[in-house]
């Protein structure tokens, strides 16, 4: 059963709007694309698990296989050891960030920021802009990433507990 949320969705409509984060990125940060859906199943259970990422626990192979068909997964490493990963979806008029998470050990690490402006980054190679939802479930650093990067809330949803 699901826990009460407050979804905050957010878009980036203009590439000048991205913000880097100010501190250089940690030593050994690297982000780089993957196409091995064991990939994303495995950093959506151990990410997700603390944030009550759900909707995907049920998903055969196949379902994943569907689904990523029409993403760019991307694996965020700091010395060679994952530390989080997204997904970008191109939607036409823009591109979502369809999940961006950090395993905890890699938080407060200098990672996110850096992790998120190439997600962002990434996002306008594909759309004229990035759009990426969170909620109170999240990271309590999530919403503050978003907004420290140049995103702007659109509107937010409060949902019920199912």
């Amino acid at each position: 059963m699901g826990s009460a949320r407050t979804i905050t969705y957010l878009e980036m409509r203009r590439r000048g709007d991205l913000r880097s984060p100010e501190r250089p990125p940690p030593d050994g940060f690297a982000v780089r694309r993957v196409d091995d859906p064991a990939v994303n199943v495995d950093m959506y259970k151990r990410i997700g698990a603390l944030y009550e990422w759900t909707d995907r626990l049920p998903w055969s192979e196949e379902q994943w296989r569907r689904w990523l068909a029409g993403c760019e997964t991307y694996l965020v490493e700091l010395d060679g050891e994952p530390a989080g990963y997204f997904e970008l979806r191109n939607e036409g008029r823009t591109a979502l960030i369809a999940i961006f998470g950090l395993l905890e050990e890699f938080r407060g690490r200098g990672v996110g920021g850096h992790a998120l402006a190439t997600a962002v980054e990434r996002g306008f190679a594909l759309a004229p802009a990035v759009r990426v939802t969170t909620n109170s479930l999240d990271s309590e650093h999530a919403l503050d990433n978003y907004l420290a990067r140049g995103f702007r809330i659109t509107h937010t949803e409060n949902r019920p507990a199912t």
